[in-house]
């Protein structure tokens, strides 16, 4: 299977929902490993300081939640420089008749074919 650009977008998209949703849970089963018991209650509290400071742009919150997007912009942009022979494939769309009749328009407004008043609709 190819490599495309709606691949990084999928990638992307993947990279930001893990820091948003599921690493702050992870902060916070490691912080209670290593400190104890967070005072703003749970896991849920957490997340919810977490949210509060992404709605308050707190850099702390904003670095955790683009973290994992930004290793993954890295990582894809050091494999794109190391592989500048593997582009990505062209998205092809397939031929067909609604083609044919919309490059006939094209031709018609451009000022070859028959005129818009000669055509008849089905």
């Amino acid at each position: 299977m190819a490599w495309t650009p709606r691949h990084d977008k999928l990638l992307f998209l993947s990279a930001l929902a893990f820091g948003v949703l599921v690493l702050p849970f992870f902060v916070y089963l490691t912080g209670t490993y290593v400190f104890g018991s967070y005072a703003s209650g749970g896991a849920l509290g957490f997340v919810g300081d977490f949210m509060r400071g992404l709605a308050t742009f707190r850099w702390y919150a904003w670095l955790l939640a683009l973290g994992p997007l930004a290793i993954v912009a890295v990582w894809r942009g050091l494999w794109r420089l190391a592989t500048p022979n593997q582009g990505w494939e062209q998205e092809t769309v397939p031929e067909g008749p609604h083609l044919s009749r919309f490059a006939g328009e094209v031709a018609r407004s451009a000022g070859e074919g028959p005129a818009r008043s000669d055509l008849t609709i089905p």
